[in-house]
């Protein structure tokens, strides 16, 4: 059973109301990139950002397996299917023992996790919501545990602000919270963008809650080249890439976009065409 934890919610009204959705699916997310980052590291795979290999993916995918009232338990287990390479079957079970074994072994020998690893689960804390004080990662039998303990007060970012953008994305909004004035943005296959807005909002995103819009505002880019954060000045309805194209909603379109023949732009005379290739080329190789 070394390929099985439990994880326990620890609050105040978990009790009587359970635990947020986003808690729960924070943590386990961070829980699984630390045991992929390991499993990389064990066996050698350069490179942390996109997708893992499938091999990492097939050794890190924690299932729910079991759920247990109280605090809230939840207990998952790492499974690799089928047909996995043997030099890899135990790296998903090495990842998980790494973790509850750090700073010390079985020798009373030194066993440290990388920096990435240690930065992946402390971000399990500080992305608990208020409703959450502790998660505890448990060993199966209970035999060890570790303890994730909300800040009390979030410390100071001395790190320069990074620059923010404008513009706009289109995806699916789900997990709108009016009273925090939050929102998530699905992307087809990319991480969720967290979205908050204003207030004066609010209609908008609960009429638009489920569906796929386009909203438009401002956010700055992390490290990693993904959204930390993106606040939405204004939203509107769009279609989904995977819909049929509907002719008739772009011809009763009040807005569309039409081609004047009168004012189309010529190049002017005589005109070089060896030049205007040479000038094409050379802009794509520059970017």
């Amino acid at each position: 059973m070394n390929n099985r934890v439990s994880l326990t919610f620890e609050g105040p009204l978990i009790g009587d109301h359970g635990v947020p959705l986003d808690d729960l699916v924070n943590t386990v997310t961070h829980l699984q990139r630390a045991i992929r980052i390991l499993i990389r590291e064990f066996e050698g795979i350069e490179g942390r950002l996109g997708r893992p290999p499938q091999v990492v993916v097939e050794q890190s995918t924690l299932r729910l397996v079991a759920t247990s009232p109280g605090s809230v338990i939840t207990d998952w287990e790492l499974t690799p299917p089928v047909g996995v390479q043997p030099s890899m079957v135990k790296s998903g079970e090495r990842a998980v023992q790494t973790i509850f074994d750090q700073g010390e072994t079985s020798d009373g020998g030194a066993n440290s996790l990388s920096p990435t690893v240690v930065a992946e689960l402390d971000e399990i804390a500080n992305d608990l919501s208020v409703d959450v004080n502790v998660v505890k990662i448990t060993s199966p039998n209970s035999v060890r545990s570790i303890e994730f303990r909300r800040p009390a007060t979030r410390k100071p970012d001395t790190t320069e602000p990074a620059e923010r953008v404008e513009t706009k994305m289109s995806g699916r909004l789900l997990e709108v919270n009016w009273d925090r004035c939050t929102a998530q943005l699905h992307r087809y296959s990319d991480k969720y963008v967290r979205l908050t807005f204003d207030p004066g909002l609010g209609e908008d995103m609960q009429r638009l809650a489920t569906q796929f819009v386009v909203v438009h505002g401002q956010g700055s880019i992390d490290d990693a080249d993904s959204w930390k954060q993106f606040e939405v000045d204004r939203l509107e309805p769009t279609q989904s890439w995977a819909e049929p194209f509907d002719l008739d909603a772009v011809l009763n379109d009040p807005n569309r976009k039409l081609f004047r023949r009168d004012q189309m732009v010529t190049a002017s005379e005589p005109f070089d065409v060896v030049e205007f290739n040479r000038i094409v080329r050379q802009g794509r190789l520059d970017t």
